[in-house]
């Protein structure tokens, strides 16, 4: 899909009326790498002075990847690090997952924008309770366990 906008934009550099943006591949995909190139070359797009939409609302619910999700984070803090008016933690992720490997993540990423000065909340309370998994709970305690040796007051044992 990036070889295909940019040599869309190519055409459309040369004079030629291309659609630079295509709709019909906005929705529907899994692939975290994908996203992040597309939003990639939309930030290309708009510090070039195209009017583009750096974070389109139809990819923002439903995904259980986690490495899908990091990458939207990641990308959205480059934005805000260079002055974009970004959500950099979307409330209609925070709760209904069962993937431990994406809720640590989450809170990987929470750290990190913590850590750059961004008031985030490290442990959101709707995830505590209520999953059946053990290897999610143990991921759970695991980075707990690294913010309290942080120095971050967090509760190390969780009684619901």
């Amino acid at each position: 899909m990036l070889v295909v906008w940019m040599f869309l934009w190519y055409l459309h550099a040369g004079g030629v009326d291309v659609p630079l943006v295509p709709t019909c591949w906005w929705c529907g995909c899994s692939s975290g790498t994908y996203m992040l190139m597309v939003w990639m070359f939309l930030w290309y797009l708009h510090a070039g002075g195209v009017d583009v939409p750096l974070v389109p609302t139809c990819w923002w619910c439903g995904c259980s990847s986690g490495t899908y999700m990091l990458v939207v984070w990641m990308f959205l803090w480059y934005l805000h690090v260079d002055g974009v008016d970004v959500p950099l933690v979307p409330t209609c992720w925070w709760c209904g997952c069962s993937s431990g490997t994406y809720m640590l993540v989450v809170w990987m990423f929470l750290w990190y924008l913590h850590a750059g000065g961004v008031d985030v909340p490290l442990v959101p309370t709707c995830w505590w309770c209520g999953c059946s998994s053990g290897n999610y709970m143990l991921m759970k305690w695991m980075f707990l366990w690294y913010l309290h040796a942080d120095g971050v007051d967090v509760p190390l044992v969780t009684t619901c």
